[in-house]
């Protein structure tokens, strides 16, 4: 009696439109588990509520009285299930039909439109429909939720950074502040190193570095990045180590960015200059514990390399990827904003020293400005052309001019580090092993006030560049590690 009662129960219940409900918690399911990382239930709570609340408001505003619910019920389901999961929609084209950005985006919108087109056609009341919507998801959480057991009965293996806090002789540095030289680390992304300029672009940059070395600078010709993407570039940069080589974060690139983001936020370089009475100003694409970023506003919130929880939430949608082109229209003023904060940093009299880190896009893509910095009529339309990058090579030359010249002007005990996190990813044509390598020829100047370059070498790498630095600021003795190329 108790099973037929249980079946009946459960029949019953089924008939109902629970996958409008049941939809939003698949999907938070899946981005949790797709993080491979440890459970906050409390970002998980909150997102799930959020969401859900969100749709059950729409889902009873579009419903009203229809007569046919559960068509009304499944088409909402499948607009949700097209809104929610776009980012792996899109993820499917990319990897079976080689279709990328605007052309996935309208062979999606078009397989949405022609499958809401023929679902309104149907003249059947979608009771089995529903009922089949229902076991799915049911069916997909119930392997999600054994997913998530698992991840939190084995959970990924922790790093942290304080394996990577390099081991230094003691050292006393300059009581005085006022002899302690400020830390200017300035990156433009993307700027390729000069050599590859010319082999590439057919583009001589011989005049800007010129200009740099007759203010003592001093170039390194033969540089090269320790990473191909900014991120792992900045993080290794800030913790004067390399990232972790375990198997784990190759396997699970979900996982290795969270942790990547975090590494980079509670950063080793910031404590020890705040423990040497240094300040920080973040002028720059990323978030650190203390210093948020001041080029953010409300639009470009997601597109500051924000790699939170609920980013990664949001930018699966496709209402996050919507939000995402909108950025790319408007991102020069971020650009504008950044160059302007710089400037204005840099004429302020501090009590203290201070590390300013900037960071400008000008040279990736999408590429806004002409070589005199004033916009392209057609700006939106032009990302990563040969033709167009070395207009953004020429703005930024005289960009990093001016800072300079400003620091200059300014005082000139100030340790200058011009540096790009990787080179110009986006070459066709060429062998892939090719393409690759370019990813990772990067430009470096450096300027030291005493002008003693002794410990400076043609290959150095950005992760011995700013322990270098450091050794001459304050006077550590932190060893060259070995100039490594890593994916």
């Amino acid at each position: 009696m108790i099973r037929i009662g249980f079946k009946s129960i459960a029949s019953k219940i089924l008939k109902y439109e629970l996958h409008v409900y049941l939809i939003p918690i698949y999907f938070i399911l899946l981005v949790d588990n797709q993080r491979k990382t440890s459970v906050v239930w409390s970002e998980v709570g909150l997102s799930f509520l959020t969401l859900e609340s969100t749709i059950i408001l729409i889902f009873l505003l579009v419903r009203g009285k229809s007569v046919n619910h559960y068509k009304r019920a499944c088409i909402f389901s499948v607009v949700t299930i097209f809104t929610l999961f776009y980012a792996f929609f899109r993820s499917i084209l990319g990897n079976f039909f080689v279709l990328r950005g605007y052309s996935a985006f309208l062979v999606i919108i078009g397989l949405l439109f022609c499958l809401l087109l023929l679902l309104s056609m149907r003249k059947t009341t979608f009771t089995r429909f529903n009922l089949y919507l229902n076991y799915l998801f049911l069916s997909l959480i119930t392997f999600e939720c054994i997913q998530l057991i698992l991840i939190y009965r084995n959970p990924p293996p922790e790093f942290s950074f304080a394996l990577g806090k390099p081991q230094f002789v003691d050292f006393k540095t300059e009581n005085d502040l006022s002899k302690r030289p400020d830390i200017y680390l300035l990156v433009f992304d993307a700027y390729a190193n000069p050599k590859n300029q010319k082999k590439y672009f057919n583009f001589d940059d011989s005049a800007f570095l010129k200009k740099l070395e007759s203010k003592s600078f001093q170039v390194i010709s033969n540089s090269k990045s320790n990473y191909d993407w900014t991120l792992k570039t900045i993080s290794s940069v800030f913790n004067l180590n390399y990232l972790p080589k375990e198997a784990y974060f190759y396997q699970n690139p979900n996982y290795a960015t969270l942790k990547y983001d975090e590494f980079l936020r509670r950063n080793y370089v910031i404590q020890l200059l705040q423990e040497n009475e240094y300040t920080f100003k973040n002028i720059s694409i990323f978030d650190m514990e203390g210093f948020e970023t001041p080029v953010r506003d409300n639009l470009h919130y997601f597109a500051l390399n924000s790699y939170n929880y609920y980013y990664f939430l949001y930018a699966k949608t496709l209402i996050g990827y919507l939000h995402q082109v909108l950025e790319k229209f408007i991102q020069y003023k971020r650009e504008i904003k950044a160059i302007n904060l710089m400037k204005a940093e840099i004429v302020k009299t501090e009590e203290r020293p201070k590390l300013v880190y900037f960071h400008s896009m000008i040279c990736h893509e999408p590429y806004y400005f002409n070589e005199d910095g004033d916009l392209l009529e057609d700006n939106r339309f032009f990302f990563a052309t040969k033709e167009k990058y070395i207009e953004q090579i020429k703005f930024a030359n005289s960009v990093a001019l001016d800072i300079v010249n400003l620091i200059f002007e300014n005082g000139m005990n100030s340790i200058i580090i011009l540096i790009s996190d990787h080179g110009f990813r986006n070459l066709t044509g060429l062998p892939a092993k090719e393409i690759k390598e370019e990813g990772y020829s990067n430009f470096c100047a450096i300027y030291f006030p005493d002008k003693d370059y002794s410990q400076v070498y043609d290959s150095i790498t950005p992760i011995n560049v700013m322990r270098l630095v450091l050794n001459k600021a304050l006077k550590t003795n932190f060893e060259k590690l070995p100039d490594e190329i890593h994916n």
